[in-house]
């Protein structure tokens, strides 16, 4: 169910077949990883307009959800970005963020402009797998993300963390500079002051 809910095509596998897949779930074995991916499958499909039913027993597993903890690197790359942006004068922004219009528990936007409906994603290194031809690409599970907040009309703007390392050795003009143009180009401008 996830791998097809984040290849998009749920819409095509079709309602009776996505529910032949969920009746043959063994709800007690499922693991954390397994309701995460999960309730990601139940977003896609709102998205997609397909209706999923559930039984009692699933309702009950799903919305146990998890919060994933994120570990100590991400936050301080997220914490530099934060005060980089408020450096630059880009504030309004929150932390933490549900895209869901009712709390859920499947993810959260690192820093976000609610009423720009503008997501930043800082994406450290786990967010990324090396190709066969050995470049570095965003892992299933971020892009899978992404398409999930574009469908929800979110804007998604995204920052390695490589990109990042290359932004602390430019000079401050050079920096500032890079944020105009990249949250410019959704909507996010500096506050006047």
């Amino acid at each position: 169910l996830y791998a097809i809910s984040i290849s998009g095509k749920i819409y095509e596998t079709g309602e009776e077949e996505v529910h032949r897949l969920i009746n043959r779930i063994q709800w007690e074995e499922v693991t954390r990883e397994g309701v995460n991916q999960l309730n990601v499958f139940r977003c896609f499909a709102e998205c997609e307009g397909v209706e999923v039913k559930l039984e009692k027993e699933a309702k009950e597993v799903l919305e146990e959800g998890f919060r994933s903890k994120q570990s100590e690197g991400s936050k301080s790359f997220e914490n530099e970005v934060c005060k980089e942006l408020e450096r630059w004068g880009y504030g309004g922004f929150e932390r933490e963020v549900s895209p869901f219009e009712v709390e859920r528990e499947i993810f959260k936007i690192d820093i976000a402009w609610k009423g720009e409906k503008v997501a930043l994603e800082v994406d450290g290194p786990t967010h990324f797998l090396r190709g066969t031809d050995g470049k570095l690409r965003r892992d299933g599970p971020t892009k899978a993300k992404k398409r999930l907040l574009e469908a929800l009309g979110w804007k998604v703007v995204r920052l390695s963390a490589r990109r990042n390392e290359k932004l602390k050795k430019m000079e401050e003009e050079g920096r500032r500079k890079f944020w105009k143009k990249k949250l410019g180009k959704v909507g996010v401008h500096p506050e006047v002051k």
